[in-house]
């Protein structure tokens, strides 16, 4: 693509320029990835200032520079916001629009299971979509690890682009506040937009509620349709602040949507989704009320696609299960105990998940749980007083500590438990936590991992470690197995 055409696309005048076209080879806002003929935005970071480079990128071969801090220098263009400049420039530069029907997700809590929901509902009635999300990113039936719940606006709108050409028709998109925030989607108006819930997490970043609440509302400001859970106060709160087609769901009050006839058990959620003109049976297998929130959304986001409000149910409850989330990785009949993982890692998750279990299960229940390290400290003690009034015995362990010491961490989550006289121990190691778990399992417990879920890693102070839990207490399993054969 030319110089000039890019400039167009994205929105930008190239009259009084004093830059010569040229065919643009690629965007950069990294340093390290300029090279001959790209397009170099400065971006100023949290710790790095790309304006710090724009000589070394004309050195590279930058055909030109978008930057905030202009200094008269040729080629160099200058812009009010160099994240906003970049997203749209990688946008133009990928061939916007995609032709995708895309769906953007966000909230505190639900995100991944709402986003799977809906392109594994899509995927089991054979409709190729792609899927953006904390556990992975699809492309129909490819897979791509995932480095940040939503992506650099390069990637996010390279994954767009690779989801067009291989023809997929649906996007099903996880859009974090911080994502929103360092405008990563900045361009992409989005077909419907979904707001799940809002409670206290990510205060590291946002500093306070209000400013997170904002992060969120970014979304809505580039989809055609807002699809709100109004149970939710900033829910709530949002329907009424929005303009546009604002479609509402409520388990409480009266809604566009609302689910009635609400039953939970081991295998899962069954309810009833009604709206104005239809009543459908929904099941879901994961069990709880997070659970109606989950499924109803994806659902009603299907319909509000254009799907029949019969097929959206049908295609809802054709998903078998979500990987991290709620997931049995040990069975009873295999161990005489049940283990299960589930990615809970805010008091409120947390609450929703052992509720959830406690309601169906009256047998001992033990929970290991930890707190991640260089986020909101604040939330630790509401996240042991959940465990506590749940749990039968607790693991206090490591998550993924950062640069935060392991045992400070670990102390913030042991004092309420102590002084709320619950049974516990603390273990740094989490593959030994596991292990020490499992060994106090008797027949008929059940013994649930919080906080990393899908996740196969542990990030320490300057490194990152393989960790599948799954993986992790399988294996003890066959060894424990192995050794009562021995014995």
């Amino acid at each position: 693509m030319k110089f000039f055409e890019l400039l167009k696309k994205a929105g930008y005048e190239n009259e009084g320029l004093q830059i010569p076209d040229f065919e643009v080879a690629d965007i950069a806002s990294d340093i390290g990835k300029v090279g001959e003929n790209s397009v170099f935005v400065a971006v100023k970071g949290a710790s790095f200032d790309g304006n710090s480079v724009i000589e070394t990128a004309f050195e590279k071969g930058a055909g030109a520079v978008f930057t905030e801090y202009p200094k008269g220098r040729k080629s160099e263009i200058a812009v009010d916001n160099a994240r906003e400049a970049n997203a749209k420039l990688c946008r133009a530069f990928f061939g916007a629009p995609f032709g995708l029907k895309t769906i953007a997700v966000t909230g505190t809590n639900g995100k991944t299971t709402v986003t799977t929901a809906i392109y594994l509902a899509l995927d089991n009635c054979g409709i190729k979509s792609g899927l953006i999300g904390t556990i992975e990113y699809r492309i129909g039936e490819s897979s791509i690890p995932a480095k940040f719940t939503t992506p650099e606006a390069y990637d996010f709108f390279s994954l767009l682009r690779r989801m067009r050409d291989s023809g997929c028709a649906f996007a099903s998109i996880e859009a974090s506040s911080q994502a929103l925030v360092q405008r990563r989607v900045y361009g992409e108006v989005f077909d419907i937009a979904v707001f799940t819930n809002l409670s206290v997490d990510h205060l590291d970043y946002h500093g306070d509620m209000e400013s997170y609440y904002s992060a969120k509302k970014l979304l809505f400001s580039s989809a055609k349709k807002a699809v709100i859970n109004i149970d939710d106060k900033y829910g709530k709160r949002l329907s009424r602040e929005l303009d546009g087609d604002v479609v509402t769901f409520s388990v409480c009050e009266e809604a566009d949507y609302n689910a009635e006839g609400i039953t939970h058990s081991v295998e899962g959620t069954k309810f009833v989704l009604k709206g104005k003109y239809f009543k459908e049976s929904v099941s879901f297998p994961i069990s709880g009320d997070f659970s109606v929130y989950n499924a109803a959304m994806a659902a009603i986001t299907l319909i509000e696609s254009g799907f029949e409000p019969r097929k959206a149910a049908e295609m809802v409850s054709s998903i078998t299960g979500i990987k991290g989330r709620n997931e049995r990785i040990i069975s009873k009949e295999e161990a005489g105990f049940t283990v299960i993982r589930d990615f809970a890692h805010t008091a409120e998750a947390l609450d929703s998940f052992l509720s959830s279990v406690r309601k169906n299960f009256k047998n001992r229940m033990i929970v290991l749980f930890g707190a991640a390290g260089d986020r909101d400290p604040s939330k630790r003690a509401d996240m042991s007083k959940v465990v506590a009034e749940y749990a039968d015995f607790t693991v206090v362990t490591s998550d993924n500590p950062r640069t935060e010491n392991e045992e400070k961490i670990i102390a913030e989550l042991c004092e309420p438990l102590e002084k709320l006289g619950a049974k516990y121990i603390a273990e740094k190691d989490r593959e030994k936590a596991i292990k020490t778990a499992m060994d106090l399992c008797g027949e008929g417990d059940m013994l649930l991992l919080c906080g990393k879920g899908h996740e196969d890693y542990q990030v320490f102070d300057g490194y990152t470690v393989y960790f599948d839990e799954r993986k992790i207490a399988r294996d003890y399993l066959k060894e424990g197995y192995n050794e009562k054969d021995r014995n």
